[in-house]
């Protein structure tokens, strides 16, 4: 059996090409292989790529193998965590052990009424659905209230007018000549589109004698004067302004809906997305790495870098899990809390205008 070395890392510095041989470059010199017989690799040797070779008694390549990405991304990940575990044991030890003693005596002393009112908060802001309720006229969800008034009267004076949008492109393209004088050319095609706006005014007079202008922007309502209406409007509470939400017309026995539940929770904000979700998770994965890197990287770091490593990377990756999972749940949840608060406007409102309906 031929005798080998023990395997050793360099750089291409010339393909084997034109019956000269390779050159393999390393901190130890230089050493010349031959592409049939050595190179053991899929693909063709390029220069500048790192491999592994080994040679025989003479210094003879023997074999040459190309270095995969992953495998330099590995050996990195060893240098450095080798280098962290070998701080850890020796100078950073105590550095450690100080700092996760006084997290833990942190989170037993003073921080512990810190954490207990952040938990809660938390807890009340996203865990728990804030209540439902109607007060007067008005909806009430948790500590956010949605004013809503009927402004009853007669017609006066009903005027429709609509506006039309002309949207046009394409059009456009060349003509050229050739060399012996034929033209030719080409153009695209003009696509013309069109919106049309409509809008409804009129004036309403209220039984107090006072009299409102109404604008009502894409709608069509058939109303003429004499007739008596009743409109419900909303707006977020101690606003000046707000949108008009139904119209009963109580001559013709008909109302209409201006915005359904989910349209003023979208206008308002009543229960949206806030974001909050994806701040808990960072700060989910960050207290897990906090408090169990540390102790943990120490009592790894005695076994070698490979359990060191897979301690940290195990670590980091359930608390990656665990935030996105968190993410997710949040997510499937809100979206349920936006539906009902959707579907429980959409019941005031409806008693609104039955209560409308009565008192017409």
């Amino acid at each position: 059996m031929v005798e080998q070395s023990q395997p050793m890392r360099g750089t291409i510095s010339r393909v084997p090409a034109d019956g000269m041989q390779g050159v393999i470059a390393n901190d130890g010199g230089q050493w010349s292989f031959e592409l049939e017989r050595t190179w053991q690799s899929p693909g063709a040797p390029m220069p500048g790529q790192a491999v592994e070779f080994t040679t025989d008694a003479q210094g003879v390549v023997t074999r040459v193998v190309a270095v995969t990405a992953s495998q330099l991304a590995a050996e990195k990940l060893r240098q450095a965590t080798g280098a962290a575990a070998e701080w850890a044991q020796g100078p950073g030890k105590e550095k450690l052990m100080q700092a996760t003693d006084a997290a833990a005596k942190w989170a037993k002393g003073p921080g512990r009424e810190k954490l207990g009112k952040g938990f809660t908060a938390i807890k009340k802001a996203e865990l728990e659905a804030p209540q439902i309720a109607r007060d007067g006229h008005n909806f009430v969800y948790g500590k956010t209230t949605v004013e809503f008034s009927i402004l009853t009267g007669e017609v006066m004076s009903s005027d429709k007018y609509s506006e039309t949008h002309v949207h046009g492109g394409g059009g456009g393209g060349y003509v050229t000549t050739g060399a012996l004088g034929h033209v030719h050319g080409s153009t695209s095609p003009v696509r013309i589109s069109s919106t049309v706006d409509r809008t409804h005014e009129f004036w309403l007079r209220a039984g107090d004698g006072t009299e409102h202008a109404v604008r009502l922007a894409h709608h069509d309502i058939p109303l003429r004067a004499g007739q008596k209406v009743s409109l419900i409007s909303f707006r977020s509470a101690g606003a000046s302004n707000g949108w008009y939400s139904a119209l009963v017309n109580h001559s013709a026995g008909r109302h209409w809906h201006l915005f359904r539940g989910q349209g003023i929770n979208k206008k308002l904000g009543v229960e949206r997305y806030t974001g909050m979700s994806i701040l808990i998770a960072a700060g989910i994965y960050l207290l897990i790495n906090t408090v169990l890197v540390s102790p943990l990287f120490l009592l790894f770091a005695k076994m070698g870098w490979t359990s060191a490593a897979a301690a940290m990377g195990g670590i980091s990756l359930v608390a990656v899990v665990l935030a996105i999972a968190y993410v997710i749940y949040r997510f499937f949840r809100r979206s349920g809390r936006i539906a009902k608060v959707g579907a429980r406007l959409d019941e005031h409102q409806e008693a609104l205008i039955r209560e409308a309906y009565a008192k017409g």
